[in-house]
C-alpha cells in the first residue's frame, strides 16, 4: 500500500512539472516562431519579429552620407516595437544581402534608430554620391530606399525627409539623429544667418539698401529673421506713387501720378512682403507686372484688384513695394492693422494714414 502512494505521488508530481514546462515551451515557440496574426495581445505589442515587417513600416528617414561615421536613421511607423535584426542594408541594388542590420537593433513604436554605416557594423561604407537600400528578411524585397546625388548630403549636413517617415529628402541644415527632422530652420537672435533665415540681427547676409533697389540707407533685420527691414532705407523721388490700399475684400491697391506728364508703366511691379527681389523667380506669385501699354496720366488714379491684376492677397500686417522695370524701388509702404478698411495717403500723394472709407479710383 506505501509502495502505490510513492508511484502516485510521483506521478502526480512529474505531471505538474510537465504542464508548466509545457506552457514555457509554447510561450517561447510562440514568439521566436509563430507570425504575428497567432500571437495574443501581448505577444503583437512585446514580441513582433523581422519576417512580419511590411513596407511602409520602416522608413529610412535620415542619412548622414560626409560623417564620421557615416549613419542613417530608421522611422517605425507602426504602434508596436519592432526588432530590425534579421533585415538587410546595402549600397548595391544588385546585391540586396550586402550588408545587414545589425543582431539585436529595435526601433521602438513611432520611434527612431539610428545605425553607424561602416564596415565593422553594416559591412560597408557609403559615399557621396549613393543610394541606400533596406531590405526584407526574404532578401528580396526592398522596404525603402534613398538616392542622394553628390553634394546633397555635404560635410556637416544631413539628407532626410520632411515631415518625418512621409516627406520628399532634401538637404537639411541640421542633422538630428534620433529626432524628428528641421526643416533647415536656424537660431534666430545669435547674429548668424542660418538654414532659411534671411538675416539674423547685425548679419544681414550681404544685404543692403541698395542692393533691395533703394538710393541709400541703412538696412535692418526683422525680429524674427524672416526678412530685411527697409523703412530706413532711402527712396529715390517718383511721381508715381502707391496711393491707397485695403486688406479687406478685393485687396484693392491704388496708384496715383502726382506728377505732370504721363508715366508709361511697362515691365515695373509691385510685391507685397513675400517678394524677395534676390529670389525673384523663387518667389514670382507675389508680385505683379504691368504689361506693355499701361499709362498714367497726370494725377490720374490706378486700381489693381485681387485676381484680377494681382494675385497676392494683402495681410493686416504687410507691405508693398513698387519697383521699375529695372528694379529701382520708388515707393513702398508698410502697415500694421490699419489697412482693414483703407490705408491711405492723405491728400493724395502725401503722408499714410488709416482712413475711415475707401475711395479708389478717386481722391483720398
Amino acid at each position: 500500500m506505501k509502495k502505490l502512494l510513492m508511484v502516485l505521488m510521483v506521478l502526480t508530481a512529474c505531471s505538474g512539472a510537465e504542464d508548466s514546462n509545457s506552457t514555457t515551451t509554447n510561450n517561447m515557440t510562440n514568439t521566436s516562431t509563430n507570425n504575428v496574426s497567432t500571437n495574443n495581445t501581448n505577444n503583437v505589442a512585446t514580441n513582433n519579429v523581422a519576417d512580419a515587417i511590411a513596407a511602409g513600416d520602416v522608413v529610412i528617414n535620415e542619412v548622414v552620407a560626409s560623417g564620421a561615421p557615416d549613419w542613417v536613421e530608421l522611422v517605425n511607423t507602426t504602434n508596436v516595437e519592432l526588432d530590425l535584426s534579421t533585415l538587410y542594408l546595402t549600397d548595391d541594388a544588385t546585391d540586396l544581402t550586402k550588408g545587414s542590420v545589425p543582431a539585436g537593433t529595435l526601433l521602438p513604436a513611432n520611434g527612431f534608430v539610428v545605425i553607424d554605416i561602416a564596415d565593422e557594423t553594416v559591412g560597408f561604407k557609403i559615399g557621396g554620391d549613393e543610394a541606400l537600400f533596406l531590405v526584407a528578411a526574404d532578401g528580396t524585397t526592398i522596404l525603402d530606399q534613398a538616392d542622394w546625388a553628390d553634394g546633397e548630403s555635404p560635410d556637416g549636413k544631413s539628407y532626410g525627409r520632411i515631415p518625418d517617415a512621409t516627406g520628399a529628402f532634401k538637404t537639411l541644415d541640421t542633422p538630428t539623429p534620433a529626432q524628428s527632422n528641421q526643416d533647415n530652420v536656424g537660431v534666430c537672435g545669435n547674429d548668424l544667418v542660418e538654414g532659411t533665415e534671411v538675416c539674423d540681427g547685425a548679419d544681414l547676409n550681404m544685404r543692403t539698401c541698395q542692393g533691395e533697389g533703394f538710393a541709400g540707407g541703412e538696412l535692418t533685420c526683422a525680429a524674427n529673421c524672416a526678412a530685411v527691414v527697409t523703412t530706413a532705407c532711402e527712396v529715390p523721388s517718383s511721381d508715381v506713387v502707391i496711393n491707397e490700399l485695403t486688406s479687406a475684400g478685393d485687396d484693392n491697391i491704388e496708384l496715383y501720378n502726382k506728377g505732370t506728364a504721363a508715366a508709361d508703366l511697362e515691365g515695373w511691379y509691385i510685391g507685397d512682403s513675400g517678394f524677395d527681389p534676390n529670389d525673384i523667380a523663387g518667389t514670382e506669385g507675389q508680385r505683379y507686372v504691368f504689361p506693355a501699354g499701361v499709362t498714367m496720366a497726370p494725377s490720374a488714379y490706378l486700381v489693381l484688384t485681387k485676381d484680377v491684376e494681382h494675385t497676392f492677397g494683402l495681410g493686416g500686417s504687410d507691405a508693398l513695394t513698387l519697383y521699375t522695370a529695372d528694379g529701382t524701388v520708388v515707393d513702398t509702404v508698410q502697415w500694421n492693422g490699419t489697412a482693414g478698411v483703407s490705408y491711405c495717403r492723405m491728400p493724395d500723394g502725401g503722408d499714410f494714414q488709416e482712413c475711415a472709407m475707401a475711395t479708389f479710383g478717386q481722391a483720398n
